[in-house]
């Protein structure tokens, strides 16, 4: 099943398999396979009855899809340390993936990855011109802003492997969890060691494996009774232990395992290169050293993200900035204008709206974009262009 971005949901194609009652807490991992379509996310939910119709699994009417977002292009392998709020490391990760995160004005968040500056658009989203828009433009070319030497540093985590964390183990005695019950046990652990995976029911605490038993003193493990659940603040983990079954199990201990750099050693940095020769002939070698911040784990990542940073950097961009116009709440960044000045600049150009100001003073309302060329002007070109004439041609040059 599907839902499309109508919130409609709908069947795909039928699935061939078999089916077996699963309890509570017995499912420990799922796998999904899926073709000819994208799938941006999925849900797991706990029932207290199953669902019978379409609508029911689907919770359909009961939520509206809040988000619009591109494939996934940049794998993954190890999260890097994080500050501030959930927001904060949104747009870290925009900008050194060259990204872009934003609210519309429907309150929808797009994500939306670099391959949307990989092709020149040709139509824009709105068309603003001197006869009745613009009251003012100004145009930059920075040839300083030239980039055509890019470094970009991605790290290799291919050293990392999963460890048990220490501190953890078998209890001295069981714990009983009644029926509908949670247990909570905290562990504290080094802010510097990375988060714990959630474990797998067993008979004992084996690693990766959380000990639940029918009895205190059996051996007999209580495999799909108990949800688990492990949340990590600072430095404390949590192990939630929830019995969704209808008698007392038992808690026997547990051992958590976590990612740790493999004998001590810590992760390898590689710097992926991308040169523009022919602007490099203009500008002379112009570097730019891109900071990932630890996003960027894999080569081909990071030298695709290299080659789009020296496209995009090659040749100076023009820029154009404090373009008053008619105020227009349809404009929103990312857009696509054209700007068409047939008085002034007589312009008539493509451009990505970077930059919205909007101020109301004396019951009016005055809107102002900063706006940057969808392409670049290319090499420069000095065709049509006469030198000034000696002013004596006779002169002598000193020596």
């Amino acid at each position: 099943m599907v839902t499309d971005r109508t919130n409609v949901p709908a069947v795909l194609a039928e699935v061939y398999g078999f089916e077996l009652p699963v309890t509570f807490g017995n499912v420990y991992s799922a796998g999904i396979a899926i073709q000819q379509c994208r799938a941006e996310a999925f849900q797991v939910s706990v029932m207290p009855t199953r669902p019978t119709t379409l609508a029911e699994i689907t919770q359909h009417g009961t939520w509206s899809r809040t988000a619009r977002l591109d494939t996934p292009i940049d794998p993954l392998r190890v999260i890097p340390e994080v500050s501030g709020s959930a927001w904060d490391a949104i747009t870290e990760i925009a900008r050194c993936t060259l990204a872009t995160a934003e609210f519309d004005a429907d309150g929808i968040f797009r994500w939306r990855n670099r391959t949307r500056w990989t092709n020149v658009p040709t139509v824009p989203d709105v068309t603003v011109t001197s006869a009745r828009e613009i009251a003012s433009v100004t145009v930059s070319e920075e040839i300083d802003a030239c980039r055509n030497n890019i470094t970009v540093p991605w790290t290799n985590w291919r050293n990392v492997k999963l460890t048990p964390l220490p501190g953890f183990g078998e209890e001295t005695a069981s714990i009983a969890i009644a029926a509908g019950a949670t247990l909570r046990r905290e562990f504290t652990i080094s802010e510097d060691r990375y988060d714990p995976r959630t474990p797998q029911v067993a008979e004992q605490a084996f690693p990766d494996c959380v000990g639940i038993t029918t009895t205190a003193t059996g051996s007999t493990g209580a495999h799909g009774v108990v949800d688990v659940r492990v949340q990590r603040v600072g430095g404390t983990v949590t192990l939630s232990l929830t019995n969704r079954g209808t008698t007392t199990v038992y808690y026997r201990g547990v051992y958590l395992i976590a990612l740790t750099h493999d004998n001590g050693s810590n992760p390898v940095t590689i710097l992926a290169q991308s040169q523009h020769v022919q602007s490099q002939g203009y500008y002379g070698i112009q570097h730019y050293a891109h900071d990932p911040k630890g996003w960027i784990q894999d080569s081909n990542t990071a030298v695709t993200l290299a080659g789009a940073l020296r496209e995009a950097g090659a040749w100076p961009i023009p820029v154009i900035s404090d373009v008053e116009i008619l105020p227009d709440p349809r404009i929103e960044l990312g857009d696509v204008v054209r700007v068409i000045d047939h008085t002034g600049t007589r312009l008539n150009t493509l451009a990505w709206v970077t930059g919205i100001k909007t101020s109301g003073e004396t019951g009016s309302v005055r809107q102002v974009l900063t706006l940057r060329a969808v392409a670049s002007t290319g090499a420069p070109v000095d065709s049509g262009l006469t030198p000034d004439p000696p002013v004596n041609p006779g002169a002598l040059l000193s020596t």
